[in-house]
């Protein structure tokens, strides 16, 4: 399939997912796929089929305003404080937001995410996008428990440390697998 080819079809994709933003708690909708999901656990599914999915499904960080490439906090209160250097982003988780099972999310929460997808265990196809954090080739390597560059900071509190400025990392941070 040819980009020109899959342009339309991506296209017609998010065309069918804008209505389910509006629907009424009382309402049902039943989306039909010609396949099966190879996974919606955001850490893994890395397709067309699964994506649409998981962005109804699960909220990152930052987010892409509807129909732009604007970014957006989403989890967090407000864009991220970026540090004179540009590698380091502190993010503020917004109060109150909770899981399904009622319990809140909380900035350890962030890190466990981020550190899952650098698992090696995890097999995520989405690792490499997240080895700029500083620590995370130790963590890979087995050299390290954890990742040096992923800091719960009090409740709300996020700081992820780059080894080097990365123009793209919001943008990664807007991913899935965040």
């Amino acid at each position: 399939m040819t980009s020109s080819s899959l342009r339309p079809r991506l296209l017609a994709l998010a065309l069918a997912f804008l209505p389910l933003a509006s629907l009424a708690a009382d309402k049902v909708v039943t989306v039909a796929y010609p396949s099966d999901f190879q996974s919606l656990d955001p850490a893994i599914g890395y397709d067309l089929q699964n994506w649409p999915i998981e962005k109804m499904l699960f909220d990152g960080l930052l987010d892409y305003e509807v129909g732009t490439t604007k970014l957006a906090p989403r989890l967090a209160t407000a864009m991220p404080k970026v540090s004179a250097d540009g590698k380091t982003y502190t993010f503020t988780l917004r109060p109150g937001v909770k899981f399904q099972n009622g319990r809140e999310l909380v900035a350890d929460d962030v890190v466990y995410t981020l550190t899952r997808v650098l698992n090696p265990k995890t097999k995520s196809p989405g690792q490499s996008f997240y080895t700029s954090i500083a620590g995370s080739q130790a963590f890979i390597d087995g050299k390290a428990k954890a990742v040096s560059g992923l800091k719960a900071v009090g409740k709300y509190g996020v700081t992820i440390a780059l080894d080097a400025p990365n123009a793209a990392f919001l943008n990664i941070m807007a991913m899935n697998f965040a």
